[in-house]
């Protein structure tokens, strides 16, 4: 049974920061080391001309690797839930 992490990652949509989404899952940059396997919560914000989203996630990390100096994550989103910022 893998773990669940019981804290919340933001994932912002911005120029500066590195992010691919799709409708099945995210990859991401984290400074965190996350481990294969575990389940964790996630928030994904991002917006336009003032209308701003939350998703709020919960998944499955699949894989990572070290880039850089920093840790990329993939993670396949198994819950989530968009609201309004």
């Amino acid at each position: 049974c893998a773990s669940r992490i019981n804290y919340i990652f933001r994932v912002l949509l911005f120029a500066y920061q590195q992010c691919d989404i799709s409708a099945s899952g995210v990859y991401f940059m984290s400074d965190a080391i996350l481990v294969l396997g575990q389940t964790i919560d996630f928030v994904i914000e991002f917006g336009k001309q003032g209308v701003n989203f939350i998703l709020k996630c919960i998944g499955e990390i699949v894989r990572v690797e070290s880039r850089g100096g920093r840790i990329g994550v993939a993670v396949k989103i198994t819950r989530s839930v968009m609201e309004s910022a």
